[in-house]
C-alpha cells in the first residue's frame, strides 16, 4: 500500500479527525485536546506534539510557513538580527516565508541581510530558488533521508523528557553521561529487560528509598533496614547497592571481580557506568 493509499485508510482519517479536526495540516496546527480522553489517545497526543514542534519545512515560493517559528533552515529556527529584536517591529511578528522571495521566485537579499545575522542570512540565502508551483513539504530533520522513524522520535522525546528532569527541584536525575550511556550502551547490553530497567532507575535516582521519601517529608524509617545495630546509615541508591555491608558482602561473592572499597565518595550513576564498560571492554577481550 503506497503512502497515498494510506492516509486515506479508515484508521488515518478517524485518527486525523479524532486528533486534529477538521483543521488542513499546516505549520502551527495542534492537536485537539478533548476532555475525556483515554490514558492512550492522552500518550499519543504528547508525542504528537513533541514531534510537530520539530518537523522541518521546505518552503515553496508561495508559503505561509512563519519565518520565525517554524523550522525551515535546515530544520532550525533563523534567529533576527539583536538590533532588530530591540526594536519595535510587531508587523512583522506574522512575517511569512513567501514575503522573503522576489515575483520571480528568487530570494530578497537586501531585506534577508536587513533581517538576519549574517551566518542566517548565508544560510537562507543558499536555499536553492522555488519552482513556481512548488508547494510547502514536509520532512523530518533528525534523520538522513528526512523520513520519521520510530526510534528517532522515541530518541527525541527522551531528550525532551531528561530536559524536563533536569529543572527538578531536588537533584538533576541524569547528567549529560548518564544520558549518553543510557541512550548508547544500557539498552543494547544482553540482559534481561529487567535489570536494564533497574539499572536505568538506580542511575536516574527513581527508586522509592527512604532518603527520597525523607525529602518529601513522608513520614517512614528513612534508614537502611539491611544494616545492624547503631551503625544504620540513611537509605540512599549509593548505600543500598554498594555501601552497605550487606551489599558489599554480597559483590565479594560474585564472580564479576567488582569491589566496592574506595568508592564512598563517587556517585552510584558513575559508579555504574564505569563497571559495566570495564566489563563490556573485559568481555570483548576474551572474544578475542
Amino acid at each position: 500500500m503506497d503512502n497515498r493509499s494510506g492516509e486515506s485508510s479508515l484508521f488515518c482519517r478517524i485518527f486525523r479527525q479524532k486528533l486534529f479536526g477538521t483543521q488542513v495540516f499546516q505549520h502551527g496546527m495542534t492537536p485537539i485536546k478533548g476532555s475525556g480522553c483515554s490514558w492512550r489517545v492522552r500518550s499519543i497526543l504528547y508525542g504528537l506534539t513533541i514531534v510537530m514542534e520539530n518537523i522541518g519545512w521546505k518552503p515553496g515560493i508561495g508559503s505561509k510557513i512563519n519565518v520565525w517559528t517554524a523550522r525551515w533552515v535546515g530544520g532550525e529556527r533563523p534567529e533576527p538580527k539583536n538590533e532588530w529584536l530591540n526594536q519595535s517591529h510587531g508587523h512583522l511578528v506574522n512575517l511569512q516565508v513567501r514575503n522573503l522571495f522576489q515575483p520571480d521566485g528568487s530570494w530578497n537579499e537586501v531585506f534577508i541581510k536587513g533581517l538576519f545575522t549574517d551566518e542566517w542570512a548565508t544560510r537562507i540565502l543558499a536555499i536553492p530558488r522555488c519552482e513556481v508551483r512548488m508547494r510547502d513539504k514536509v520532512y523530518w530533520p533528525r534523520t538522513t533521508s528526512g523520513t520519521y522513524t520510530v526510534k528517532s522520535g522515541y530518541g527525541l522525546i527522551f531528550e525532551e523528557y531528561m530536559v524536563k528532569a533536569r529543572t527538578v527541584k531536588d537533584n538533576s536525575r541524569l547528567n549529560d553521561r548518564g544520558r549518553l550511556f543510557c541512550r548508547k550502551v544500557l539498552w543494547k547490553l544482553p540482559v534481561p529487560q529487567m535489570w536494564k530497567i533497574l539499572i536505568w532507575r538506580i542511575i536516574t535516582n527513581l527508586l522509592p528509598t527512604g532518603h527520597e521519601f525523607s525529602k518529601r517529608n513522608i513520614d517512614v524509617d528513612f534508614l537502611c533496614g539491611l544494616c545492624g545495630g547503631d551503625q544504620r546509615s540513611i537509605e540512599t541508591p549509593e548505600h543500598l547497592f554498594r555501601d552497605c555491608g550487606f551489599s558489599s558482602r554480597i559483590w565479594a561473592g560474585l564472580v564479576l571481580g567488582i569491589r566496592v572499597e574506595g568508592a564512598g565518595g563517587i556517585p552510584i550513576s558513575d559508579w555504574i557506568c564505569d563497571w559495566i564498560h570495564y566489563l563490556r571492554k573485559e568481555r570483548r577481550g576474551l572474544a578475542r
